[in-house]
């Protein structure tokens, strides 16, 4: 999310491991197409991006920077 707008989700790969989706027809031809259409663009041009996960955990990326992460458990 980059705000408060839904701009990719997070899925399970093989394994268990984790990728990250941005963008996609459904999202950028949504209400939110102009948010997620800067978000791609920010990171193809080398801008840092920064991303909140359902559940609290967030993401800071930049191309050539590795990812910053800030996880936070959720409790139930």
């Amino acid at each position: 999310m980059a705000g408060k707008r839904r701009v990719g989700l997070v899925i399970t790969e093989q394994y268990g491991s984790k990728m990250l989706s941005i963008g996609g027809v459904n999202l950028l031809t949504g209400k939110d197409g102009m948010v997620v259409a800067r978000t791609i663009t920010d990171i193809a041009n080398k801008r840092p991006v920064k991303l909140k996960i359902d559940g609290g955990s967030k993401l800071d990326i930049q191309v050539g920077q590795p990812p910053l992460m800030t996880v936070c458990s959720r409790t139930t």
